[in-house]
């Protein structure tokens, strides 16, 4: 479950000691459970062109326990030319005007169906596997923390950039 950037998450995390596992989650929340719980299972936003290494999130549950969860596969995509609102590195503020002032955006959603079914029948690589295929998307060895890396060292090459034109 994620609805923040890798890097947030991390800080969140180091000091934050309430976070629970999904299994916890679902077992703390039970009785109060009516509505759907939204898992991303890359851990992060993408750029729409790749499929990111899953977090292991299903890894404390037992094949009963799966077979009692419902599951709905879906695939959100934002399809652009110029610009992507997902928003990765640059300025906030830039990246605010410029969704903004798309007249329109577009959002695809697909579903894979009879998900419940599919996913009791295979393993979790199989998933992740037919996922890329169903999405369209072609998978990639990175996971969320190469993601955090790659920002870290762009936003360390800007800054430096920025510096080197100032003086």
């Amino acid at each position: 479950m994620t609805g923040k950037s890798p890097i947030n998450l991390i800080e969140e995390e180091k000091s934050n000691k309430d976070l629970l596992t999904l299994k916890d989650y679902l077992k703390k929340n039970k009785r109060n459970f009516d509505s759907p719980l939204c898992i991303f299972p890359e851990g992060t936003t993408s750029n729409g062109r790749g499929l990111l290494r899953f977090l292991p999130v299903f890894e404390k549950f037992s094949p009963l326990e799966l077979k009692n969860l419902t599951l709905n596969f879906i695939c959100l995509k934002y399809p652009h030319e110029n610009f992507s609102c997902t928003f990765t590195v640059n300025s906030k503020l830039t990246h605010l005007y410029n969704t903004c002032c798309q007249f329109q955006n577009f959002l695809k959603v697909k579903q894979l169906p009879h998900a419940q079914q599919y996913f009791q029948e295979t393993t979790g690589e199989e998933v992740v596997k037919n996922y890329g295929t169903f999405s369209k998307l072609r998978q990639t060895n990175l996971n969320f923390e190469d993601k955090i890396k790659f920002l870290e060292y762009f936003n360390l090459r800007e800054s430096s950039t920025a510096y080197k034109k100032k003086y």
